[in-house]
């Protein structure tokens, strides 16, 4: 419906079952340690990457877009 492709979505999250779903769909995905989400499980499943507070995903962003 919008036009993207998979491989242009990242998803956020901070459970291991929101990185399996996304990687099924065909996502990037940023792991959110805050919250509920914590680093030490997230790290296990290697997301693309993890980021401790919400502003922090614009970090993200720019170095892909590099």
């Amino acid at each position: 419906m919008l036009g993207i492709r998979s491989d242009e979505c990242i998803f956020v999250g901070g459970q291991p079952y929101d990185i399996t779903e996304s990687r099924e769909a065909g996502f990037r995905f940023i792991g959110a340690a805050w919250g509920s989400g914590y680093y030490e499980i997230l790290s296990l499943y290697h997301p693309d990457s993890i980021i401790h507070e919400p502003g922090d995903r614009m970090d993200f962003l720019d170095s892909i877009q590099k």
